[in-house]
């Protein structure tokens, strides 16, 4: 029960940084700026966010079945990589 819950509150938080980005991409390109949205920021804040969103969901669906250091460990690795991506994402101090 208490991977489930963790790796359903890192899936909210996927979830949301995948929504946000593709909403402020998306944003970008409907005002037609010249030069943006670029194959770069797409990649970091639309595709980046949704493959741990699908990782995070996997992780999700299979809480239960794998063994408790994998899970410990790709759900770590998730926790991990939220704090540079955050802080490249907000564009730093």
């Amino acid at each position: 029960m208490k991977r489930r819950i963790a790796s359903a509150l890192t899936t909210v938080l996927w979830a949301f940084f995948t929504y946000v980005g593709y909403d402020l991409v998306t944003g970008v390109a409907q005002r037609h700026v010249p030069g943006y949205p670029n194959a770069g920021q797409w990649h970091y804040y639309v595709h980046f966010p949704l493959i741990m969103l699908l990782m995070s969901a996997g992780l999700l669906l299979l809480a239960i079945r794998l063994p408790r250091a994998l899970f410990a460990t790709l759900w770590g690795l998730q926790i991990v990589l939220v704090l540079p991506f955050l802080f490249a994402y907000t564009g730093g101090m």
